[in-house]
């Protein structure tokens, strides 16, 4: 088994140690980190918060500004009309309402009966036809009864984007017209282009429809083409405008959404109570995390440096309490090499001048022991196993020495006992020599008269099978005989119903012969009463009295005839009752035969089959003969061989004795 590269001691701890100190400092220094990236990642959203609250109440405050200033000029506009009972004055009015607000680009009044009383720009250069009433923000306000701010457009007047600020004008409680005032939309973007929160962050505004007023795109502020206004709404920009709008309530929003750009930034956004519109301000992730990258900075520099200086600390300390470790290892080697002449010369009170003096102990200790345990060994080397232990073996050392005490025993009574067993098998070897032989001349005598008797079994099982096939031979031929008794037996049965038949047919022609002689009779009655009557007629009936002799003469010739008819009839049916008597003796005889041939054809099955099962039986006893004779030669020859083998262990347990007496048992 190979063994494991070490690194030392003094490596080991410091390399744990310095393990140790990493881990517990990169712990802190990330707990440490993770609370002040917290609290710096705060103090940024808080500043921008606090930025963006400040710059959007800067442009909620100057549009709260415009809103007053046009509600009260409405309110004014209809003082005026209520106190001149109309509106010639309107036209001067509205020349010394301009120098009182610097934003204005004009401003003027415009009256349900479709007057409009304008400053600064002139009139002429309306539209033919221009109907105030008609326009947006005058509809607006009168609708809301409100101060209103309207969405960017061109101005009819001068063609420039504007925004305009509408308050209706009441006189006497009613509705009579709209006081307005335009901005220009570069006024609203400079008051916005002043808010500047991070490096690279832009401002947004976007008005109540959901219109970009500004933005950081150039290509989402509102513009004139082919003098038309090109304003892009939220819903239709690239990025999360629509959705942020959607999320902006009270107070202010800020979260990470995606820009026109595709990039993820940070948007702060809020709503301007005055005029329903949003104002926010787009960071990308860089501005914010650019305090939290120095943070991190400022981490990694103070882990560096308390890395380096705790480690280089620790390095120095255990290296100089370790170092005399390094001569403990080097008398340790010589020791583990078999040195045990190696000694310690290390002093000291502390931890390690004890393991040194603790060391130096156990060295002698098991110096002496070893030197104990190579004399008795030597000894026993020697064959003297009457030696005895008696240096005295301390803590785990005592093992030892029970356990030499115990081997010397047990070899001492082992050797004893094999001196014994020697003895006793050279005396055993010798009979057991003695036994073999007589055996094996035994077992030659044996041999042979197994061999006469295999011999003699040889004899018997060739006239068993000689039997056994003159059994063979016998049922075949009483198997004919039983196939020819049953057919002669068949042909009598087919005799006797013949025989039965004639007898029924006898008796039946008997019946004939019966009726013919009684026709006989009746014709001799017959031919006697004729003549009787033709005697009776005399002359006349002469020629009927021959007829009717004649006639008498037959019958009496038929009568006879059916006589002698019906005593050989008689003497046949006789004949044939005797004939059938014998046929039914015959075949009961032969019936008889037949049960007998059957039984003797079944016996000399049985016959057959017992004699073919003593072939086999002699079969397996002749196998089993010549096996226990095979058996036995093979017995002699064991027995041979082992009258030879006990000849052997007897001189081998004489030369063991001798070697056994070599040893000082006692």
């Amino acid at each position: 088994m190979s063994k494991r590269k070490n690194i030392g001691l003094t490596k080991a701890i410091i390399i744990s140690v310095i393990i140790t100190t990493s881990v517990t400092l990169l712990l802190l220094t990330v707990i440490g980190f993770t609370a002040s990236y917290s609290k710096v990642k705060d103090g940024v959203f808080s500043t921008t918060e606090q930025s963006l609250n400040v710059y959007s109440e800067k442009v909620n405050q100057w549009l709260n500004q415009q809103a007053i200033f046009t509600a009260a000029q409405a309110n004014a506009a209809g003082k005026l009309g209520e106190v001149s009972g109309g509106h010639q004055n309107n036209d001067a009015f509205i020349d010394s309402v301009m120098p009182l607000n610097d934003a204005l680009l004009d401003c003027y009044t415009a009256y349900e009966d479709v007057s409009l009383y304008m400053a600064v720009t002139d009139t002429s250069t309306l539209p033919e036809g221009f109907d105030a009433t008609t326009r947006g923000w005058y509809q607006d306000a009168k609708t809301k009864s409100a101060t209103i701010f309207t969405a960017p457009y061109i101005d009819t007047a001068t063609g420039v984007m504007i925004i305009t600020v509408a308050s209706p004008i009441y006189e006497n409680g009613s509705f009579v017209g709209v006081f307005a005032c335009d901005i220009t939309l570069d006024s609203v973007m400079q008051l916005v282009g002043e808010m500047k929160i991070t490096e690279h962050g832009y401002p947004v505004l976007i008005d109540s429809d959901g219109n970009f007023m500004i933005h950081g795109n150039e290509v989402y502020n509102p513009a004139v083409a082919d003098g038309n206004a090109v304003i892009t709404a939220c819903a239709d920009a690239e990025g999360d405008y629509a959705e942020i709008l959607t999320l902006i309530a009270d107070g202010i929003y800020m979260d990470v959404h995606k820009d026109w750009d595709g990039s993820s930034k940070y948007f702060a956004f809020t709503k301007l109570p005055a005029s329903d519109w949003s104002i926010g301000y787009v960071m990308p992730k860089s501005d914010i995390n650019s305090a939290l990258t120095g943070l991190a900075v400022i981490y990694i520099i103070l882990f560096v440096v308390f890395f380096v200086a705790g480690n280089l600390f620790v390095i120095t300390v255990i290296q100089s309490q370790l170092k005399p470790l390094k001569k403990i290892s080097s008398v340790a080697e010589r020791i583990a090499d078999g040195d045990l002449s190696a000694t310690f010369d290390y002093n000291s009170t502390d931890e390690i001048g004890k393991l040194c003096a603790n060391f130096g102990h156990c060295t002698d200790t098991t110096r002496r022991y070893i030197s104990d345990i190579s004399d008795k060994l030597d000894r026993l080397a020697h064959g003297d196993f009457t030696v005895e232990i008696t240096e005295d073996y301390i803590g785990d050392y005592r093992p030892i020495k029970e356990s030499m005490t115990n081997i010397i025993e047990s070899m001492r009574r082992t050797l004893v006992n094999i001196e014994n067993a020697s003895v006793q098998v050279k005396q055993g070897a010798n009979e057991m020599a003695q036994t073999s032989y007589q055996l094996a001349h035994g077992v030659s005598g044996q041999t042979d008269t197994l061999r006469k008797l295999s011999d003699d079994m040889a004899g018997i099982i060739e006239r068993v099978r000689e039997t056994d096939h003159s059994t063979g031979e016998a049922r075949e031929l009483a198997g004919n005989a039983k196939d020819k008794i049953e057919e002669s037996s068949r042909e009598m049965d087919k005799l006797l119903k013949a025989m039965h038949d004639i007898s029924e047919f006898s008796v039946e022609t008997a019946k004939i012969v019966k009726t013919i002689d009684d026709i006989a009779f009746q014709t001799n009655i017959l031919a006697l009463n004729a003549s009787v009557e033709a005697a009776r007629a005399g002359a006349a009936g002469k020629g009927f009295t021959v007829v009717a002799d004649e006639v008498r003469m037959l019958a009496s010739k038929s009568a006879e005839a059916a006589s002698r008819t019906s005593a050989l009839i008689q003497q046949t049916v006789n004949a044939i009752a005797e004939g059938a008597q014998l046929a039914d003796t015959t075949a009961q005889a032969l019936s008889e035969a037949v049960s007998d041939t059957v039984s003797f054809d079944e016996n000399i099955i049985r016959i057959s089959e017992t004699t073919r099962r003593e072939s086999e039986y002699m079969d397996d006893i002749f196998g089993n003969i010549n096996t226990i004779s095979e058996i036995v030669a093979s017995t002699s020859d064991s027995a041979q061989s082992a009258a030879a083998s006990s000849q052997e262990l007897s001189s081998q347990a004489a030369i063991l004795s001798n070697l056994i007496s070599e040893f000082k048992l006692n």
